[in-house]
């Protein structure tokens, strides 16, 4: 759970470095990255799962460990959308159920009566078991106790150990809004999190 709470990068290295690319890979396909949310909007971007084939594809180059450490942080050659990390956070929420996202809940009719209406449509159910989930749910509750990477940002601090490339990630770091503070490469930031609700 410290790993999670602290946004411990050794350790995800660690376990990246023993699971390997194709696990990596396909779990964060399962997770619905990758590919689009199936929202009804024009121009979703699909992002991008790293993997050894996208890197021969693309640059017509082999793969190497490091890339995958890289990987296991969701750094790499990861793209992702706020839309998609919202329903990985989401079926992270729900126990493990993968929803298609939309926006409207229903259309009406000039006269007031539903002409369509609009409900979730479960399209996957991620490969993790239940302590799995409850493992990162109380992980993802840590990133916001005092000694969490998130309360440590929401007080207005820095990261304990500022590392000018990385930031705040799991509970987590990711793509978002851009900032330059002097290093040699912007980068983007997204903290995704999980609220307990009031009821």
């Amino acid at each position: 759970y410290e790993a999670i709470e602290k946004s411990d990068n050794v350790y995800f290295y660690e376990m990246g470095r023993r699971a390997g690319i194709d696990r990596i890979s396909r779990m964060a396909e399962e997770f619905g990255l990758g590919k689009t949310t199936g929202i009804d909007l024009a121009g979703e971007s699909d992002g991008n799962v790293a993997s050894e084939a996208y890197k021969m594809k693309v640059f017509k180059q082999d793969w190497y460990l490091g890339e995958t450490m890289d990987a296991a942080i969701g750094q790499s050659f990861t793209l992702t959308t706020p839309l998609q990390m919202a329903m990985v956070y989401s079926a992270i929420a729900n126990g493990g159920f993968r929803y298609q996202p939309y926006l409207v809940n229903r259309i009406d009719q000039l006269d007031g009566t539903p002409l369509k209406i609009f409900s979730p449509e479960k399209v996957g159910t991620l490969p993790v078991s239940k302590d799995t989930l409850d493992a990162i749910h109380k992980g993802l509750r840590m990133v916001m106790s005092k000694d969490g990477t998130g309360a440590f940002r929401q007080a207005g601090g820095r990261d304990p150990v500022h590392v000018r490339a990385q930031r705040l990630r799991l509970g987590v770091r990711g793509t978002g809004r851009q900032e330059d503070d002097g290093c040699l490469f912007p980068y983007r930031r997204l903290f995704a999190g999980k609220a307990e609700g009031s009821g």
